[in-house]
């Protein structure tokens, strides 16, 4: 307790019982994580900016704008590939039955789909802040290490909505002076409303 720089307070009262307070800094709190394969490696996502997990094979991607997109409830939501994202080597990981999960982040109007590997579990992680001079790498919050004593990089989910908009954004003022593309599913959706 006392290496994290919390502090441990006991009270008792008699016939009552005795009751121990451990008080921690936040930046030792735990956080569940979705942990996830991409690009070859391990990455946590926090649990909680995660909407939904689909899954999607080739098929299901089309585009608007000149984006990939997904139809997720209807409604074309932008696809990107964490591995992409966090600059590491692109995989081609399918499963045996041609698809591979999407994780969709954000709400309503800015949903995200993010293509990833494959799905490893929830896990309670004390994210840890990075050290200088990593403090501020793009699209990171952290690291944790697993039960197992892996040292994984906990994401910056705000970090990668922000990028999938501001990326869409340019998108689409550069496609503005393109023409749509044969699957165009932003049509498609606005068809069937």
């Amino acid at each position: 307790v006392e290496r994290l720089h919390g502090t441990l307070d006991v009270t008792s009262d008699e016939g009552e019982g005795t009751t121990l307070t451990l008080s921690v800094p936040l930046s030792v709190a735990t956080t569940q994580c979705l942990v996830v394969r991409s690009g070859g490696h391990r990455l946590a996502m926090p649990i909680n900016s995660v909407v939904r997990i689909v899954r999607i094979g080739d098929d299901d991607i089309g585009s608007a704008h000149g984006r990939d997109v997904v139809l997720v409830d209807d409604s074309p939501v932008l696809l990107t590939r964490l591995d992409a994202i966090m600059g590491l080597e692109q995989s081609s990981v399918v499963s045996q039955d041609g698809t591979r999960p999407a994780l969709i982040l954000g709400a309503d109007e800015q949903r995200f789909a993010v293509l990833v590997d494959g799905l490893e579990g929830t896990h309670d992680v004390v994210v840890k802040p990075l050290p200088q001079p990593f403090v501020r790498v793009r699209h990171t919050a952290g690291a944790t290490a697993l039960g197992t004593g892996e040292v994984v990089v906990v994401v910056n989910t705000a970090d990668v909505i922000r990028f999938a908009a501001t990326a869409s954004a340019r998108r689409r003022a550069t496609a503005a002076l393109t023409p749509a593309g044969p699957r165009d599913l932003a049509g498609t959706a606005r068809r069937r409303a």
